[in-house]
């Protein structure tokens, strides 16, 4: 609970989401590295060296149909090593929602019943989801053509994970077109 305080999220956002925006590996990794040494350990491994957190995220951003590969976790796994070293970043409530797909998107309303229909209420786009609002919704169009002009035209969330790290100018762009 005190990880979905951290990053602000909405209180059904992921254990793994939460602990991965604030830089803590998620327990699944932790878990995983701990296995691995094991397995060296009695002589069931491949040797080598000692398995880190860090080679475990490699080893699940490889494998097909990991629940880590969703909301914050997949946006922050492909920099991970760089996002730990920075201990995450600050994120407002709205960041977090955008990273985590989690918040006031259709498609996440209807998947927890507080809506019927996934149905974009502005735009009347049949799926109202977070790549939806960072990249289609009209409204928006001005203040997404100041975002790409700040990170470049890739609006994926591993994309912009990626632009916030590099650089405080395009944190900064994100922060003010999630706000």
């Amino acid at each position: 609970m005190t990880a979905i305080r951290t990053v602000r999220g909405y209180r059904t956002i992921s254990y793994a989401s939460a602990t991965v925006l604030v830089a803590s590996p998620p327990f699944e990794l932790q878990a995983l590295a701990l296995q691995r040494m094991y397995h060296q350990l009695q002589g069931l491994g491949s040797g080598g060296d000692t398995p880190s957190v860090g080679q475990s995220v490699r080893y699940f951003r490889g494998r097909k149909g990991s629940r880590l590969g969703n909301g914050g976790v997949g946006a922050v796994l492909p920099n991970w090593e760089v996002w730990r070293d920075h201990g995450g970043l600050p994120l407002t409530y709205r960041m977090t929602q955008v990273l985590t797909r989690h918040g006031a998107f259709g498609e996440f309303l209807l998947r927890i019943r507080r809506q019927v229909t996934s149905t974009c209420h502005h735009c009347e786009e049949e799926e109202d989801t977070a790549q939806h609002t960072l990249e289609f919704w009209p409204a928006w169009e001005e203040p997404r053509r100041v975002l790409r002009l700040a990170i470049g035209e890739n609006l994926a969330p591993e994309a912009i994970v990626e632009a916030m790290l590099r650089e405080q100018q395009k944190y900064m762009a994100v922060r003010s077109y999630c706000e």
